[in-house]
């Protein structure tokens, strides 16, 4: 009996902490360009970036992995991150509180103009539950079937970064 409770409360608490939203960032768009793209399709986008070498220390573009060297196609309020040998995601954007500045993805439209709880209404009790604490003011997404994901950052309840991101 005591072990049956263990396991209840135990998948209670999994439960409630576990994603809950099917996240896929291969539906994110960016002014017409998918989240993965081709280095000369950007440049034809936006123009010659600020080209950075970030030097990670761990994540799936440290200077350890394989394809490297890794290094930012940077532009004003936005930049992606690839290298020679793969094509490159956009690895974070500043949202603007007009909304002119934008992710697409599939139907929704994510903005600087996204609440928290927009954002709780669209990603779910996941987001809901985190969002509960105030001191909490960004929230890492995973994509489907993946280690990697997004974190979506609010400031003064607003949508204002979003950010690539994978593990160490």
């Amino acid at each position: 009996m005591l072990l049956a409770k263990f396991f209840l409360i135990i998948s209670t608490f999994l439960t409630q902490n576990s994603q809950n939203y099917e996240f896929d960032l291969m539906k994110i768009e960016f002014r017409g360009l998918p989240f993965m793209c081709e280095k000369e399709r950007i440049i034809e986008k936006f123009g010659e970036p600020t080209i950075n070498y970030p030097n990670y220390e761990c994540g799936f573009y440290s200077d350890e992995q394989q394809n490297g060297p890794y290094y930012q196609l940077n532009y004003n309020g936005f930049n992606w991150i690839g290298s020679d040998k793969e094509k490159f995601v956009l690895e974070s954007i500043e949202l603007d509180a007009e909304g002119t500045t934008y992710l697409q993805y599939g139907e929704r439209r994510i903005s600087g103009k996204m609440t928290k709880a927009e954002f709780i209404n669209w990603i779910g009790d996941y987001a809901g539950e985190h969002f509960k604490n105030p001191n909490n003011n960004a929230l890492v997404i995973y994509s489907k079937n993946s280690d990697d994901g997004a974190r979506f950052t609010f400031t003064n309840d607003r949508l204002t970064l979003f950010e690539y991101w994978s593990p160490c």
